[in-house]
């Protein structure tokens, strides 16, 4: 707890991450339910693509790996993502959309206005060298996430997100 009375988000306190360790925009990006693309945007005022850079499946699981950056800063890695999609779980348009196309989950969720829930079951504001892809330099600091996405009270879809600390540093913030 901070000194002015405010609570470092409960996700936060149950993964015993020091408040003082993660930048306003760190807790937001951690935190927050909405879609991470959305967010990024927000923060960098830039539109987010999607660069899927790799999809299989295999019985009923899609898998994707994932990276969302600026078109003008390809190289330039904002967040990256694992994600495992239950196929029969979702609405077969819907499942066809995310194997076949190009759209990002989030995208999918407000495009087709489905109706979701998302829970958070992990977070890391220090992710080991050793699991950073190979595009991202080897001294920058990573934090993750972990959640589920439910769709008609079904687990559908699991994600792990991974993010550069200190996005400050791309967001424009206001003053």
């Amino acid at each position: 707890m901070r000194d002015n009375g405010v609570a470092l988000p409960p996700v936060c306190r149950r993964y015993d991450i020091a408040e003082e360790s993660l930048s306003p925009v760190d807790r937001i990006i951690l935190t927050s339910d909405g879609t991470v693309m959305r967010t990024l945007e927000a923060l960098t005022r830039k539109r987010i693509v999607v660069d899927i850079r790799k999809r299989t499946v295999e019985d009923d699981v899609l898998a994707r790996k994932i990276v969302l950056h600026s078109p003008d800063e390809e190289d330039l890695p904002l967040a990256w993502a694992e994600s495992w999609v239950y196929l029969s779980r979702l609405n077969p348009e819907y499942a066809r959309g995310l194997r076949n196309g190009s759209i990002g989950i989030g995208e999918l969720v407000r495009n087709n206005r489905l109706e979701t829930f998302r829970e958070i079951n992990e977070i890391d504001d220090q992710v080991p060298p050793e699991e950073t892809p190979t595009f991202v330099e080897a001294d920058t600091p990573v934090m993750q996430r972990t959640y589920d996405i439910y769709c008609q009270d079904k687990q559908a879809i699991t994600i792990t997100e991974y993010f550069r600390r200190g996005l400050k540093a791309f967001a424009e913030i206001d003053r």
